[in-house]
């Protein structure tokens, strides 16, 4: 479940968090000496549950979510936009810079039957995105159509999924102790492309590596983190161990650094050597 997102807006670097309270909020990232503080910019409500995942446009203008009342919420960061219902107006400069504004979404979308965990944007096509939930299905919709594409549908609730940014195969993380390799276009009949077996308990998290397209992370209730080849399923390259409890995020958007979040309370970086 991945409930925070990274985008830069006009050049701001910005930070998109969803909430057990039923919003997303969009943070400015302001920075005093050493010292980094999120700024509320925008709140975004309209979620009847919590809300379990959210992700930024790579431009920034649109953001997407989902949660526990089974919806995908589309929103806008355009100021002034038709979303915006209210704007709070300081007396002064001080308060000026901390005033939010508030919106609602722009689309409501529903086909899931129960929680949505995972939402990424499509990196092949700028108006689709792709969600994972708790019903077994992973949805692929198409946001000009405000319907879905393509469903996938499994064998477990799925906890996390990962859209390969070279060529859209994806892989999943779900309430069992395997990873599963997918394609959306597949016109094989066989949806699940390969298994990858290793873990020990259910899959919590997935990442793609950025720049090599064959290969992933996972992390795991098991307290490990593994490194993997789509070409060698039997099992992974690496074994990355540290956590006193299970791993709850993974993250492998920089080449030569992996990041985990675990129960421990701990968030620790493993370096890559090339």
């Amino acid at each position: 479940m991945k409930c925070l997102d990274v985008v830069t807006i006009n050049g701001d670097l910005c930070v998109v968090t969803g909430c057990q309270d039923q919003t997303v909020t969009l943070n400015k990232v302001e920075k005093s000496g050493k010292k980094l503080s999120f700024v509320p910019w925008q709140v975004f409500r309209g979620h009847e549950r919590s809300v379990e995942c959210v992700a930024a446009k790579t431009d920034g203008t649109r953001l997407v979510s989902g949660g526990f009342d089974n919806f995908l919420k589309v929103w806008t960061t355009e100021v002034d936009s038709k979303t915006e219902f209210s704007k709070s107006h300081g007396d002064n400069a001080k308060r000026r810079k901390t005033d939010t504004i508030t919106k609602t979404p722009m689309v409501t979308l529903q086909s899931h039957r129960d929680a949505i965990v995972d939402v990424e944007w499509h990196p092949l096509q700028p108006k689709q995105v792709v969600t994972a939930s708790m019903d077994f299905n992973i949805i692929s919709w198409d946001l000009e159509l405000a319907g879905f594409v393509t469903r996938l549908h499994g064998a477990r609730a799925f906890t996390s999924i990962s859209v390969n940014p070279q060529n859209a195969l994806i892989i999943s993380g779900s309430t069992d102790d395997k990873v599963r390799l997918w394609d959306l276009n597949t016109q094989e009949g066989s949806l699940v492309k390969e298994v990858y077996h290793g873990h020990y308990g259910w899959v919590t998290d997935v990442h793609w590596s950025q720049k090599n397209p064959n290969q992933f992370v996972s992390g795991g209730l098991d307290q490990t983190v593994k490194m993997w080849d789509i070409r060698s399923p039997k099992a992974p390259l690496y074994d990355i161990t540290g956590h006193q409890e299970r791993v709850l995020g993974v993250d492998w958007s920089y080449q030569g650094l992996i990041a985990s979040g675990s129960a421990d309370s701990t968030l620790k970086t493993f370096k890559i050597k090339s």
